[in-house]
């Protein structure tokens, strides 16, 4: 397990989407140093730290596909439907 602790969200003129997408980042290199071939994530962030679920969706999933091919798994565990929904409205936007 690799914990990951996202930004929270203070209106989006902090930073926090790079932020975001370093957190992905730091993950997946460590995953690769560590030999992870499944890998899983949470919306990171689109809880409580109260990210937009869309640019959460947008950020995680860059950063999925980018590194898709480096594992055999990368899987979004996701808390609910609404979330859900944006993922996929995302990944589709983005294929």
């Amino acid at each position: 397990m690799i914990h990951a602790v996202g930004p929270v969200w203070d209106g989006g003129e902090k930073g926090e989407p790079a932020l975001l997408e370093r957190v992905y980042a730091r993950v997946f290199t460590l995953a690769k140093e560590h030999g992870v071939r499944t890998i899983a994530f949470p919306a990171i962030s689109a809880g409580a730290y109260r990210f937009p679920a869309s640019v959460a969706a947008d950020i995680a999933l860059r950063a999925m596909l980018q590194h898709e091919s480096s594992f055999d798994r990368v899987i979004a565990c996701l808390y609910d439907d609404q979330m859900l929904t944006e993922y996929m409205r995302t990944q589709r936007r983005l294929r």
